[in-house]
């Protein structure tokens, strides 16, 4: 069994209000509130920001981990051109290399945009002035503890 969380990483993991963050961009203070996710054993995180784009996969969890991240990277959404973000997360579920979706005990997607579309009811919306709270934190726990199933998808 595992939960799933689909990571944003800018307006999540940072704002745009100029703070005191590491080099890369991450604010530490907005990583140790994404760690409070951890109390689940078999969460795991899927890079779903634009950074994926940018960056491999590793380099974003040294980030990351240098900001004081204490989870890893399991993957990351595949680049499907002119869709929407939320088709991209139903694609990459569909793909989960776990290969049955029935294993999935919860689901949730931290975000600041809202193209999430066909899967919008498991966001949690940080907004980009602020990035993640501890009130987004309790929302995205709330997520992680609803079995997903298979009728959420189109």
């Amino acid at each position: 069994m595992s939960r799933l969380c689909f990571l944003d990483i800018d307006g999540v993991l940072n704002s745009t209000v100029i703070g005191d963050w590491c080099q890369s961009g991450i604010d530490p203070e907005k990583v140790e509130l994404l760690n409070e996710l951890l109390i689940f054993d078999d969460l795991e995180f899927v890079l779903s920001s634009s950074w994926r784009k940018l960056y491999r996969l590793r380099e974003v969890e040294r980030m990351l981990v240098a900001a004081g991240f204490k989870g890893g990277l399991d993957g990351h959404t595949p680049a499907i051109n002119n869709s929407r973000r939320g088709e991209e997360i139903v694609e990459y579920i569909r793909r989960w290399p776990a290969r049955n979706i029935r294993e999935i005990d919860g689901l949730v997607i931290l975000d600041d945009d809202s193209d999430m579309e066909p899967i919008r009811h498991r966001l949690v919306q940080t907004r980009n002035s602020v990035g993640l709270t501890i009130d987004h934190v309790k929302a995205a726990l709330k997520q992680l503890r609803d079995p997903f199933d298979w009728s959420e998808l189109p």
